[in-house]
């Protein structure tokens, strides 16, 4: 006897499960899957349903076997990669997502088109971190509308309470000279070179200071509020950085990107 109530459950949970995948995708604008895929589970969806609510009930049971068999096929086959596709999307939404650098700010260590392995949270947030955060153009005022909820991937130079002066390109914080060692080659000078891609790179920083960024945001004085940062990237004469777009606040910044992998047989650490 053909089990309608079996198709009615498995295509109310699937369809639920979908409906959670994309949700998560839009909270957390990363998706493992492309958009088409999604579509393509929405229409399975509407197919089981419609099945389901365009048989009666003596219908349904006049169905025959093969078909009720193509449908529990479709069914089975479809539960198994919507769970795959549910775990992982949780992996990558809650503990760690792969992305891929687009902007030449990062340069030399990062380059456009290079894969970082991004941990999720901003709990444990130390100098000189690689981070990524989520635009938000309400705080970062300079920046146009449509950078809205762009993430971008930067290095953790300025932490709440401190005061922060570019000199020269060297780091001066509370009046104290910190080493950038990032910033400077084997042969302990400032990075400077060629990319094909986005073209010169040079890592000498331009002269401000930490009141300089606090005005972008409509703070006074020059001591870093709680809960904001001041972040860098390391091609600093060419990069979009806290002295053009102000300080980035730490509900903004999603994960750490500690490791850079272009491909599943080399990866390489970058980060703390």
């Amino acid at each position: 006897m053909i089990n309608k109530t079996y198709i009615k459950l498995w295509t109310m949970l699937l369809g639920l499960i979908v409906i959670l995948v994309l949700g998560a995708v839009n909270l957390f604008h990363f998706s493992i899957v492309p958009t088409p895929f999604y579509i393509l589970g929405i229409i399975i969806i509407l197919y089981l349903g419609y099945k389901y609510f365009s048989i009666s009930n003596n219908g349904f049971e006049l169905m025959t076997d093969k078909e009720y068999r193509i449908i529990i096929d479709i069914i089975e086959y479809f539960s198994i990669l919507v769970y795959v596709i549910i775990i992982i999307q949780l992996l990558f939404n809650f503990l760690f997502f792969p992305a891929t650098v687009r902007m030449s700010s990062m340069n030399p260590l990062l380059i456009e088109g290079d894969r970082v392995v991004v941990t999720m949270g901003n709990k444990k947030l130390e100098r000189f971190d690689i981070v990524v955060f989520e635009v938000d153009t309400d705080i970062q005022t300079n920046l146009i509308s449509s950078e809205d909820g762009s993430l971008w991937i930067k290095r953790l130079i300025g932490q709440p309470g401190e005061r922060l002066e570019f000199v020269e390109g060297k780091l001066y914080i509370n009046d104290i000279e910190v080493y950038e060692p990032h910033l400077y080659n084997e042969e302990g000078d400032f990075h400077f070179g060629y990319n094909p891609t986005s073209g010169i790179y040079d890592s000498r920083t331009p002269t401000f200071t930490s009141a300089d960024v606090l005005k972008i945001n409509g703070f006074s004085g020059n001591v870093i509020p709680e809960d904001y940062y001041l972040l860098l990237g390391d091609n600093r004469s060419k990069s979009t950085d806290a002295n053009e777009i102000g300080l980035v606040h730490k509900s903004q910044i999603i994960g750490e990107a500690k490791y850079r992998s272009n491909s599943i047989f080399k990866i390489e650490k970058i980060g703390g």
